[in-house]
């Protein structure tokens, strides 16, 4: 049973990872939260060096922001990072789209998003 797009029963997760990419998020303290999302054109993370403290969501526009955040571990753990990198092509994308990127512009995006 999903309500709110969470999960309505609270089994414990095998791991943390599970959770951070978990389809409809899991309830926590904070309310249902996914780990990263697609919002609006944008990639929505929970910024992983404040936790379990506080519980603060970046919105990242482009590639430099998706970068710039798994550089400083905003994003971290292998499920969120394959996320991060499926979600970072098409934010490139529309980027390129937006800005009028040529084709080699849009392949060195994408080779930054990979690696």
């Amino acid at each position: 049973m999903v309500a709110h797009g969470c999960r309505s029963n609270h089994t414990a997760p095998t791991s943390k990872a599970t959770v951070a990419v978990s389809r409809g998020g899991w309830p926590s303290r904070f309310g249902c939260v996914r780990t990263i999302d697609w919002r609006d054109g944008r990639v929505v993370i929970v910024d992983q060096t404040l936790l379990p403290a506080e519980l603060r969501t970046l919105e990242l526009i482009s590639v430099d922001d998706l970068v710039n955040s798994i550089a400083r571990l905003a994003i971290r753990g292998a499920p969120a990072l394959g996320a991060a990198g499926a979600l970072g092509v098409v934010l490139a994308v529309d980027q390129a789209d937006r800005e009028g990127w040529d084709d080699g512009r849009l392949a060195d995006e994408l080779a930054r998003v990979r690696a």
